[in-house]
This record gives C-alpha cells, sequence and structure tokens, in this order.
C-alpha cells in the first residue's frame, strides 16, 4: 500500500511541477522572442531556436529539459491507475520515452516530434482507463480526442497547432495530476 501511496504522490507532484515549469520557462522565453510571436506567425517551438530568438532559446531549452524531466516521473507514477495492467506498462513507457526525448531536445541532442509522442501517449492512456471507475469519462475522452486529432493533423502541420498541441498536453497533465490524487489520495 506504501508504495502505491508514493506512486500518485509522484504522479501528482511531477505533474503540476511539470506544468508550473513549462509555462514559466516558456513565457520568460516568449518576452525576451524579439518582435511578434504569434500563433499565426510561430509554430511554439521556435522559442527554442537561437537565430529567432538569440536571447530566450536557452529558456525554452531549460522548459523543455525540467518538464521532460517531470513527465518522466509523472509518466512513471501513473502505475497507480494500472496495479497488474501490461497495456499500463506499455503506456507508461510511452509516456516516460517522451520526458527522455523532452531533455534530449532541450540539450540540443536531438530534434523530435517529441509532443507527437505525448500525444501518442494521451491516446493510449485515455483509452486505457476510458471504462475505469476513478476515472471520469470525460478526461479519457479528452485524451483521447486531443491525442488522436494531434496524431492526424501532425503531418498536414500547419502553424497554429503547435500552441493547440502544446496547451493540451499541459491541460492533460495538470488533469491527470489532480484527479489522480483525488482518486488515490489518502
Amino acid at each position: 500500500m506504501t508504495l502505491m501511496k508514493n506512486k500518485w504522490k509522484m504522479t501528482f507532484l511531477a505533474g503540476l511541477l511539470t506544468v508550473l515549469a513549462f509555462i514559466n520557462f516558456a513565457w520568460f522565453s516568449m518576452t525576451l522572442f524579439p518582435g511578434t510571436f504569434t500563433p499565426f506567425t510561430h509554430q511554439f517551438s521556435d522559442l527554442g531556436i537561437k537565430l529567432l530568438n538569440p536571447r530566450g532559446a536557452i529558456y525554452y531549452q531549460l522548459a523543455l529539459i525540467l518538464s521532460g524531466i517531470g513527465l518522466y516521473f509523472f509518466f512513471l507514477g501513473l502505475k497507480v491507475w494500472y496495479e497488474e495492467s501490461r497495456n499500463g506498462i506499455a503506456n507508461i513507457m510511452i509516456g516516460s520515452l517522451a520526458g527522455i526525448l523532452f531533455v534530449a531536445e532541450g540539450f540540443n541532442v536531438i530534434s523530435t516530434p517529441n509532443f507527437l509522442i505525448v500525444c501518442f501517449a494521451m491516446f493510449t492512456i485515455g483509452t486505457a482507463l476510458l471504462n475505469h471507475p476513478k476515472m471520469p469519462k470525460s478526461l479519457s475522452i479528452f485524451s483521447i480526442v486531443a491525442g488522436s486529432l494531434f496524431v492526424v493533423f501532425y503531418f498536414f502541420n500547419p502553424i497554429w497547432l503547435s500552441w493547440i498541441t502544446t496547451l493540451s498536453w499541459l491541460l492533460f497533465v495538470a488533469f491527470f495530476s489532480l484527479q489522480t490524487k483525488k482518486a488515490f489520495g489518502y
């Protein structure tokens, strides 16, 4: 029972810290962006390009690194939702991989479609927990719809999509953090 108690705490704390770190560092990076930065002129990830954002790119990279670390632990803590399910382990691994890729992109080691992997994790976790008695169907449906739409739209790549994708994964992490505390907190 103690192990499960720690899992919900890990998801709750890591999730909220992930959202706070990403929003704060990305916002700071945005304030240093020269010129206009809108969903109609730039993709959200343009904040991390040093040629476009010479003074603020480092803060966006810090947002990726810190949120990647947080996502890794957030997804590990989701084990509490699955108990003995093998399907859950695969979903946790996909999400944890997304966290690792965030960190790698923040260090400029690789440039990956890490938001696509987060969306895939949103879809698979929402699907797996759709009928869980402690999971509101609305949260699972949000995860499924947001995850599947962005996987499809990713290939068409309109500029504004990166903004909606970013907002969606932040909401997913925040909502799942709070729901995990509500469902398993003691």
